[in-house]
């Protein structure tokens, strides 16, 4: 029979007890499952640290990124003690622009029987400011000295500030609407010559808000298809001065360099404004509702519950450096000049056809004929034959008895065409006819 020690069946001086074999075991069981606890910690920690220590060395990738992009913008600017005169004379004109009646430029997006004396006044008005702006656009630099109100930098130091806009203080973009605008009055009126000099004043308004713009290329299409329509119903008009078609010609030569130009600076701020925004929520120390709309738009987990500063998970780390990368790409083929538009916006497709239409009356004038074919007009009016953007050789060409029509294989809406969903596209073609 079988001895009770004071535990009951299992006591100590039972078979089952302590000192039986079934005690040694399930201290065994015990230690086991503790040491893989540890382990497992260990490991998951070793993970975290290993984390940690990615996240920081990217957060020191973007801020070293950050830091050489703004001494080369600093580079590129002038010395605030010595302002850049587009800078200076901008601001006078932005002093003198009366902004009350801007709604009337709204009545671009309609025909006209007549000029509408509101509008005619609204402009007359702020003669002085155009006249400003016309003479800031002739310059080739243009920095505004304004800075990003963002503290970024390492353990909370400061990196720096870097160039942003658009500034509001400036009115680039309502300027090229107003000289498209006066552009088209003077056509109306019978003044082709300037509503041509108008609107050439158009795209190197467009470069200088590209400049310092985070806004996109597409943001001055509607003023620079505007300035376009005048200069084409410019071209049309028979008595122009001798000389004229010429120095047109060769001055929307210069549209796409001026294109290019704005378009480098814009997708460099861009992506340092990409960098700035990665920095911020890597950072930690941005408002709630900031930092969920980051990670909403980034793609990235939701925030997590307990605060951590930049608490960002290994997926996250992936997402954040393929977006640096594409904004770096764009930026970088920019600047060694390569086209970053996978297609040519309408308006620079029609910016070829014009170009080439003003070159063949300049030459049709000054010789007495139509040229022969594009190899004429190269170079004394043209660089190179130009090529077609939406098609895979040169433009279309036809040379007629007295005159010519030149076109592209794309298509433009008609300028009016968002007011007007029911009107077609049309062809991008040009045809002129010499006044017997």
């Amino acid at each position: 029979m079988t001895k009770e020690g004071p535990k009951g069946p299992k006591g100590p001086e039972g078979p089952e007890g302590p000192e039986g074999p079934e005690g040694p075991r399930r201290f065994r069981w015990w230690m086991a499952g503790a040491l893989a606890g540890l382990l497992l910690l260990g490991g998951g920690g070793a993970a975290w640290l290993r984390l940690r220590a990615d996240r920081e060395a990217f957060r020191a990738e973007v801020a070293d990124a950050i830091l050489k992009e703004i001494a080369g913008l600093e580079a590129g600017a002038p010395d605030l003690e010595h302002p850049d005169p587009a800078v200076e004379i901008y601001k006078r004109a932005a002093a003198a622009f009366l902004e009350e009646g801007w709604h009337l430029t709204m009545k671009m997006n309609v025909e006209w029987e007549k000029v509408p004396l509101d509008l005619a006044n609204y402009l007359s008005r702020n003669e002085e400011a155009l006249a400003l702006a016309a003479k800031a656009s002739t310059f080739d630099r243009c920095r505004f000295p304004t800075d990003y109100e963002v503290s970024i930098g390492r353990q909370g130091g400061d990196l720096g500030g870097a160039p942003h806009g658009p500034d509001d203080q400036a009115k680039i973009r309502l300027y090229m609407e107003l000289l498209g605008a006066r552009a088209r009055i003077a056509l109306h009126e019978g003044r082709p010559e300037d509503a041509a000099r108008d609107a050439l004043l158009v795209p190197r308004l467009a470069r200088h808000y590209l400049y310092r713009s985070l806004r996109g290329p597409d943001e001055v299409e509607w003023p620079l298809r505007r300035a376009m329509e005048a200069v084409e119903g410019a071209l049309h008009r028979p008595g122009l001065e001798p000389g004229f078609a010429r120095t047109v010609a060769l001055d929307l030569a210069g549209w796409e360099g001026l294109y290019r130009d704005g378009e480098e600076m814009h997708l460099r701020f861009l992506a340092l404004h990409e960098d700035m925004r990665i920095w911020t929520l890597l950072r930690g120390r941005i408002a709630d509702k900031y930092e969920d709309s980051l990670r909403r738009e980034f793609g990235l987990r939701a925030r997590p519950k307990i605060p951590v500063p930049g608490g960002v998970s290994r997926r996250d780390l992936e997402i954040l450096r393929e977006r640096r990368g594409r904004f770096a790409d764009r930026s970088g083929r920019a600047r060694r000049g390569e086209a970053v538009q996978g297609r040519p916006l309408p308006w620079a497709g029609k910016m070829d056809v014009l170009r080439t239409a003003w070159a063949l009356r300049a030459f049709q004038e000054e010789s007495g004929r139509p040229a022969g074919s594009l190899e004429e007009l190269v170079p004394d009016l043209l660089p190179s034959v130009p090529l077609d953007p939406f098609g895979s050789g040169p433009l279309g060409y036809e040379p007629r008895e007295n005159g010519w029509a030149v076109w592209s294989t794309g298509e433009i809406d008609t300028w009016e065409r968002p007011f007007h969903p029911d009107l077609q596209r049309i062809p991008l073609r040009v045809e002129w006819e010499a006044p017997r």
